[in-house]
């Protein structure tokens, strides 16, 4: 569980978050007597800040890969989502993800292979953990090759 309370009487809580903050009381008591201690927990944290991001603005031309990073700092770290133009969401994972052309690796760059112009939109990379969240938007073009820019 969450909670265990060692032999020693060490209380351990596990995967803490800002609502395990406050006072916990512990209670010793034997034949002689008891005693009683509150002890007050405050979680430390801090809500994400984007330390990399994509250019604002990304015009390419089709069929050319275009990679777009994003990574974040944050305690505990955060989960990075990317949402793309069709409102479509990739979450950050282990092992990464595939969908169609857009490959979404761990190390959280967003790679669109063979891009044509479908894939143009605005591409939002958004932050987040317990504490808050940070978002970053780039604008991404796709030109065919005969488009006039």
């Amino acid at each position: 569980g969450k909670y265990t309370l060692l032999e020693n009487g060490t209380l351990l809580i596990r995967e803490t978050n800002i609502h395990d903050r406050g006072n916990y009381m512990c209670k010793a008591q034997n034949h002689i007597g008891d005693s009683t201690v509150v002890v007050f927990v405050t979680i430390v944290g801090h809500s994400p800040r984007i330390t990399k991001r994509p250019p604002r603005n990304i015009h390419t031309v089709a069929g050319l890969a275009i990679q777009l990073h994003c990574m974040a700092f944050g305690i505990p770290a955060p989960e990075i989502t990317w949402e793309l133009p069709n409102h479509s969401l990739f979450l950050t994972g282990i092992k990464g993800q595939l969908s169609g052309s857009k490959i979404l690796h761990p190390q959280r760059t967003l790679i669109i292979h063979n891009p044509n112009s479908s894939n143009s939109g605005i591409y939002k990379c958004v932050a987040k953990n317990q504490f808050g969240r940070d978002f970053t938007v780039t604008y991404v073009q796709v030109i065919s090759i005969g488009n006039k820019v």
